[in-house]
């Protein structure tokens, strides 16, 4: 299994903690590879903004202290790592948008600070479940897919004994 070193937008974090049914086990076998092979989940720290609250939390209008718990245990997971806007950043971002123009199509600001952040990175993956996004590959020079690992993750089932 090789080491990955990948880009997650916001979306993949908000699917993992609210348990998102059709996505939950990729995600965790992917969480579950990265922690393994020593890698690393590269996001922005505007995603900290984007990850402020569950689905459940808006379902219900408060963030009780176990999901706050829960989100702030991803912040500090040693293979998930912040990075801090920056200029260049920025930069590259007003270029993305510019260049999403140009070629008839419409990039949200928060969606380009993603993309440029993983650009500026060097990943060669960049997760998310937003489609318009995943149609950018071409535009960035990275793999734009929904979160897969190398392999799944096998149920556990006890072992038979004698």
């Amino acid at each position: 299994m090789s080491i990955r070193h990948v880009y997650w937008d916001s979306c993949v974090f908000l699917s993992y903690l609210g348990g998102v049914p059709n996505r939950i086990a990729d995600i965790k076998a992917l969480l579950y590879e990265i922690r393994q092979t020593k890698g690393i989940i590269y996001t922005s720290e505007l995603t900290k903004v984007e990850v402020a609250y569950t689905a459940e939390a808006r379902f219900q209008g408060r963030l009780n202290e176990d999901e706050k718990a829960r989100i702030e245990a991803l912040w500090a997971d040693e293979n998930i790592e912040l990075v801090e806007f920056q200029s260049l950043i920025g930069d590259i971002a007003v270029e993305l948008v510019r260049d999403a123009m140009a070629a008839n199509r419409s990039l949200k600001p928060m969606d380009a600070i993603h993309l440029a952040t993983a650009k500026w990175l060097g990943v060669t993956e960049f997760h998310t479940y937003d489609r318009k996004l995943r149609s950018l590959s071409a535009l960035v020079g990275f793999k734009i897919l929904e979160p897969k690992p190398t392999q799944g993750i096998l149920p556990f089932s006890p072992q038979p004994t004698c």
